[in-house]
């Protein structure tokens, strides 16, 4: 009689105990670094609500950038940094119910809110360096306009 591994299935994949607890405190910082994020963002927004409110109040101007205008900027940067860090909150609560339960279904789930962070990091970066590309070709002409 020939024994059969668990793991002899091709196409289905295990997650071992040592796989379990890798996930487990990878979940448990990814909790730490989420609720520490939501915490700023909500932070953040509450700044930008403080200081709308006062420069509405008070009328002061602050130069050729208007007040107004940058704290609508650092209420978007706010909710920018809202979704993957709530990607991120999601896939630490999922992994520790999959790790808890055995459940394949909360495994997948955790996995598939872990690619949204990453996707909406990524998209994030790549728009970033575009702007600064962009920025610097500008600086790049603008110099190179004013030589000739």
């Amino acid at each position: 009689m020939e024994l059969k591994s668990a793991f002899d299935h091709p196409g289905e994949l295990r997650v071992s105990g040592q796989a379990k607890r890798f996930l487990s405190e990878a979940a448990g910082w990814a909790r730490f670094l989420s609720v520490l994020g939501l915490v700023l963002v909500a932070l953040q927004a509450l700044v930008v609500l403080s200081a709308l409110l006062f420069g509405a109040i008070s009328g002061l101007s602050m130069g050729p950038f208007e007040g107004t205008v940058i704290m609508l900027i650092y209420g978007l940067l706010a909710l920018f940094y809202f979704f993957p860090l709530y990607y991120l909150f999601l896939f630490s609560g999922r992994a520790k119910r999959a790790i808890a339960t055995d459940d394949t279904i909360a495994l997948e789930d955790c996995f598939g809110y872990l690619r949204s962070h990453y996707r909406f990091v990524g998209i994030i970066i790549i728009i970033m360096l575009a702007v600064y590309i962009l920025a610097m070709a500008a600086v790049a002409v603008g110099s190179f306009a004013s030589i000739f």
